[in-house]
C-alpha cells in the first residue's frame, strides 16, 4: 500500500469536495470517510474506489450504530480497507479527511478508550496485509 494519508485540504467548511488527486499510476485510490449525527449519535461510513483516471471502481456506504465521529472515521477507513482487499485491490492510495483517526492510526494520538485501540488495531492488521 502507498499510504495511509489525511488528505485535509480536500474539503470546505461544509465537508463539500472541491477537488480530487488522481494516485499514482498503477495505483487504486481509496477516499473513505465516516459521518455522525450530534443527536441521535448515529454513525455513516462511505468510500469510493476509483483508477488513476478517476474511473469509479466500486464503492461502499454503511449505517453502524450509534458512537462518535471518530469511531465513524475509523470504521470508514477499516470498512475501506477490507472492501477494496476483498476486490483483489492490491496497489492501493487511502485518503481520509479526519486528522484525528490518521493521528491515531500513527499512535501519535494518545487514547485509552478501549473501542479506538481495538479499531485501530484492526485497521493495522488489514495495512500489513500483502499489499503491493
Amino acid at each position: 500500500m502507498e499510504a495511509v494519508e489525511g488528505d485535509l485540504d480536500s474539503h470546505d467548511g461544509n465537508g463539500s469536495s472541491i477537488w480530487w488527486s488522481p494516485p499514482s499510476t498503477g495505483f487504486i485510490k481509496l477516499n473513505v470517510d465516516g459521518s455522525f449525527c450530534l443527536q441521535s449519535r448515529a454513525m455513516f461510513t462511505g468510500g469510493v474506489l476509483r483508477d488513476v483516471n478517476g474511473g469509479w471502481l466500486g464503492g461502499f456506504s454503511s449505517q453502524e450504530g450509534v458512537g462518535s465521529v471518530l469511531m465513524a472515521e475509523l470504521l470508514a477507513v477499516r470498512k475501506g480497507l477490507d472492501f477494496a482487499w476483498n476486490r483483489g485491490v492490491k496497489k492501493l492510495l487511502c485518503e481520509l479527511d479526519s486528522l484525528e483517526a490518521l493521528h491515531l492510526l500513527r499512535a501519535t494520538f494518545p487514547t485509552t478508550e478501549t473501542g479506538f485501540v481495538e479499531l485501530a488495531a484492526d485497521i493495522i492488521k488489514l495495512l500489513k496485509l500483502d499489499w503491493e
